[in-house]
């Protein structure tokens, strides 16, 4: 029999430690880095495909709890970016009373305490809602791009920076305090250090870093990059002039993922347990000019990032082609054309280990 006193003991640990941490800690590790973002039920074709994360759009005013249980009971992990669309629900969460001309997605406000309080309870619903169920974040929509995915009413580079950091540990808080194991991304597109200004509300994402890093250094936060090649309609990004092997490259993708790595494995930015930051790459997509070229070069982006230690998921985009167009024309990223016949890179994503 257990001593009562030392049976006290115990238990006044247990219930300190029971109100200081959640019941659990939540992370579901994926068997292998092979990703994609998907536009339905997808278990099924995950299984058959050998993927064992996958990606979701999830905008503030919709809940997806039971796609994410299907899921993560058939072992797939969840990987979800949280999305601030126009909306009437709540418009504390708007940085604008009106819509922004060519806005898609806006970044989270907040300018007042009103705005802060509103974006508190938001962050905490779904945090609570999807503690066991998500394991990856990412909070906005590439960030640097504040003109179109993550809109804000501000052209100052370190304004508009700190306004997203502000925002970015109101949602990174609340998913801690529900679950301490999850992990909280800040998005990008391809473009590191573009060779000139692109107009009022593009930047630079190595420009950002040194002040998002002076803001959320003792946070763990981590980096979901789009590695996309560098004129979307070309796939091949093996020739991209413009993707150089130099720490001040115009674009970071799958021909030097390498930069991106080598500037988080700096000690200035490493996280607060002394660790290279957990970086994904969280959108990539490769134009099926040609089935086989589209097949070839996804193979080998793949096996660039599987082969760099410091990348922890690779998400191809996509399951099937959604209708996207860039400079008017039509993209085919899909594994599968729209009507969902399979194309050549179907097999071969499917044969990637």
């Amino acid at each position: 029999m257990i001593n009562k006193k030392i049976f006290s003991v115990i238990l006044s640990v247990y219930m300190t430690a029971a109100a200081v941490f959640p019941s659990y800690a939540f992370y579901q590790t994926p068997e292998n880095k092979k990703g994609l973002a998907i536009s339905g039920a997808a278990v099924n074709e995950c299984k058959e495909l050998g993927v064992t994360q996958i990606i979701w759009n999830n905008p503030i005013n919709h809940s997806y709890e039971r796609l994410y249980q299907a899921n993560k009971d058939a072992g797939i992990t969840n990987t979800i970016i949280m999305l601030n669309p126009w909306q009437n629900g709540n418009p504390a969460l708007l940085p604008v009373s009106k819509p922004a001309r060519g806005a898609v997605f806006y970044g989270f406000n907040v300018s007042s305490e009103e705005a802060k309080t509103a974006l508190r309870a938001t962050a905490q619903s779904f945090a609570h809602k999807y503690k066991d169920l998500v394991s990856n974040w990412i909070i906005g929509n590439e960030i640097n791009n504040g003109r179109t995915w993550n809109y804000m009413p501000t052209a100052d580079l370190a304004s508009y920076t700190q306004q997203y950091c502000e925002g970015f540990k109101i949602w990174y808080e609340a998913i801690k305090s529900e679950n301490p194991e999850a992990r909280v991304f800040i998005p990008f597109d391809h473009r590191w250090k573009w060779y000139s200004d692109q107009g009022a509300g593009i930047y630079q994402a190595k420009d950002m870093m040194p002040i998002i890093n002076n803001y959320l250094k003792d946070t763990d936060y981590g980096i979901a990059w789009h590695a996309y090649p560098q004129g979307l309609v070309d796939p091949d990004f093996r020739n991209d002039a413009d993707v150089k092997d130099s720490p001040d490259s115009p674009l970071i993708n799958m021909k030097n993922l390498h930069v991106l790595t080598d500037f988080f494995s700096q000690q200035e930015y490493l996280s607060p347990g002394g660790e290279v930051r957990h970086i994904i790459l969280s959108e990539q997509g490769f134009n099926a000019t040609s089935e086989a070229l589209q097949a070839e070069v996804i193979s080998e982006a793949y096996k660039i990032a599987r082969d760099n230690s410091y990348i922890e998921g690779f998400y191809l985009s996509r399951q099937n082609d959604v209708g996207e167009t860039f400079e008017g024309k039509k993209m085919k990223f899909g594994l599968r054309d729209a009507a969902g016949n399979k194309r050549a890179a179907y097999e071969v994503y499917k044969n990637l280990e």
